[in-house]
């Protein structure tokens, strides 16, 4: 079984006369979440400098890491959404808004 798809547990317990059957998804790590989102969207196979986890942020629905990514994979800082299921999800970058000032920093490799 993949490990970008939901695996549901399924239980089965006789009580008295009826059966329930009970399902729940598996959660992911944080290490885990960090690693599904360099799988997905760095260079296959990732080189020790191509991609860098910076940031992994906890939500109720899975986690946001943040990668910095370096050539081959890009040379760029993403958001990527992990859900607790282990799909990933590319964030779009927001654009500034009307008179917000643009980001003028450079971030070094």
């Amino acid at each position: 079984m993949a490990p970008t798809t939901a695996r549901c547990l399924a239980t089965l317990t006789i009580v008295a006369p009826t059966a329930l059957l009970a399902c729940a998804s598996a959660s992911i790590s944080t290490s885990h979440a960090g690693a599904l989102a360099v799988r997905d969207f760095c260079a296959r196979p990732p080189a020790d400098t191509s991609c860098t986890v910076q940031n992994t942020q906890r939500l109720n629905s899975g986690y946001i890491v943040t990668i910095d990514r370096r050539p081959p994979s890009g040379n760029d800082r993403i958001n990527v959404s992990v859900s607790n299921g282990g799909a990933t999800t590319l964030i779009p970058a927001r654009q500034p808004g009307p008179g917000t000032p643009a980001d003028t920093t450079k971030r070094g490799p």
